[in-house]
């Protein structure tokens, strides 16, 4: 017969968790999407995304607190700059802007530049105000790519390489050592691109979307696995070897940058935020206050990033994205965890004025979440949730409730086991 679990949960006072991510507004249509955001430090940024007729690329100078327009039209998939002048826009049918003076607002300047492709162009990437590579695809069931080379800032490129499957993303080290990754595909140079050898790891199944490199060792690449799961891949010898990280239920990661070689965040589909702490042993989901699917994440450092999506969302924090915890004196009283103590399992109660989504989550006393325990939507009237908490070593947590009315939680303490 198996032992009986006890678990005594004694609420002890209510409390409130300030928000890590902020979203951010550019006025952009909200039926667009922003498909990738690029950060030079924790001031100056730029985004760009998908529109014919607005504006589809904006720029700040304060963080993200106001954007302006950088007067760029079209389906841009990446933008990059080496400096807070010199940068390139790349999108659909082979286009590429670059801007020699940041490329924002009124006094902003882009020129255009010839790709000598008619490809979609979904990534870019400098390593310096010269050397650049960009990649192109089809971006259809029967898909070819490219990769085009520069030396001259972009006046004249060169096509370096081209193959069948999906291209989507572009990393380089330095001016030598790069790497190329979409579909089942990772790529490798290790002479500037004159060469590139497809590197077999395995992957027969999903995509890979995106790839990053904190140094010349620890690169990480992220995409979708076996369905409906994301993928993170890692290697910490230059790439002779990769290995899957994380044992989280994450969705299909879009997008992965780390601060150094140990402080990485990862995004994907219905609002999925990861960090680690320790080059990807252990992740952790962050609370992004949304559900709809993030495509592009930028680091200035290990505090400040931003992040961009569908529905023209930019999230933005300040503290790496970790919860802080204050204390309130009043708390939506239709919140409940019952009963005191408890044999097993919790209920936890809450009553919803309209249809909303819901998060759900458990955080340990340094504001880490340490359980996602539901994350969908629910309509209007009184739900109860099952809360099994029997992994979760003995001490003091916070069960909040995100919904469309607000952030409620309850600090709870968790005493051991009773044989």
């Amino acid at each position: 017969m198996k032992k009986l679990t006890i678990i005594s949960i004694i609420i002890l006072l209510a409390n409130t968790l300030s928000a890590q991510w902020i979203q951010q507004n550019t006025n952009y249509p909200e039926n667009r999407s922003l498909l990738e955001i690029f950060f030079i430090d924790e001031n100056q940024g730029w985004v760009v995304g998908e529109d014919d007729t607005f504006s589809s690329s904006y720029g700040t100078y304060n963080g993200g607190e106001d954007w302006e327009t950088c007067f760029l039209f079209g389906t841009f998939h990446s933008v990059f700059f080496t400096d807070e002048n010199n940068g390139w826009a790349v999108g659909n049918d082979g286009i590429i802007w670059h801007t020699n003076n940041g490329g924002i607002g009124f006094t902003g300047v882009w020129e255009e530049q010839q790709s000598n492709s008619n490809l979609h162009l979904v990534s870019v990437y400098f390593t310096d105000s010269l050397n650049g590579w960009i990649g192109a695809s089809t971006l259809s069931c029967n898909t070819i790519y490219q990769i085009h080379h520069t030396t001259d800032g972009g006046e004249n490129w060169e096509e370096q390489h081209n193959g069948s499957g999906n291209l989507l993303d572009i990393f380089f080290i330095d001016s030598l050592n790069g790497w190329v990754v979409g579909g089942q595909n990772i790529l490798q140079t290790v002479d500037g691109g004159e060469n590139w050898t497809n590197i077999n790891i395995g992957i027969d199944h999903g995509q890979l979307n995106a790839i990053y490199f904190a140094d010349q060792m620890n690169g990480w690449i992220v995409g979708e696995g076996e369905p409906p799961y994301g993928i993170i891949l890692n290697t910490n010898n230059g790439g002779e070897s990769w290995k899957q990280q994380t044992s989280l239920s994450v969705p299909y990661l879009n997008d992965i940058a780390f601060a150094d070689s140990l402080n990485g965040w990862a995004v994907g589909t219905e609002g999925a935020i990861i960090n680690t702490s320790n080059g990807g042993d252990n992740w952790e989901f962050q609370e992004s206050g949304t559900s709809i699917d993030l495509y592009s994440i930028s680091l200035a450092d290990k505090e400040n990033a931003w992040i961009c999506g569908r529905k023209s969302i930019i999230l933005h924090t300040n503290n790496g994205g970790f919860v802080g915890i204050t204390e309130s004196s009043k708390i939506k009283s239709s919140f409940k965890v019952f009963p005191n103590p408890i044999y097993n399992e919790a209920i936890i109660e809450f009553d919803l004025s309209k249809t909303s989504d819901v998060y759900l989550s458990v955080y340990n006393f340094y504001g880490q979440v340490v359980k996602l325990i539901y994350k969908g939507q629910k309509n209007k009237g009184n739900h109860k949730i099952n809360w099994g908490s029997r992994d979760l070593p003995k001490g003091t947590y916070f069960i909040k409730l995100q919904t469309d009315a607000g952030i409620f939680t309850q600090k709870v303490l968790i005493i051991s086991e009773l044989p």
